[in-house]
């Protein structure tokens, strides 16, 4: 549960920076597309994170 609380914190973190108009417009390219990976990321590893833990409490 302590993984899981990282991650929302991650995927958290991703889903402000990319809600910021001024990071989106200001920063290259290059970097939102990393961030938006990144934000992916974090979001595939909640999933793997939440169905395990469903799994241990079924």
């Amino acid at each position: 549960q302590a993984e899981l609380k990282t991650l929302n914190s991650e995927v958290l973190r991703g889903e402000k920076k990319l809600a910021n108009p001024g990071f989106v417009k200001k920063a290259p390219a290059e970097v939102v597309e990393k961030e938006r990976e990144k934000l992916a990321d974090w979001q595939q590893k909640r999933q793997r994170v939440e169905a395990r833990l469903a799994e241990l409490e079924a």
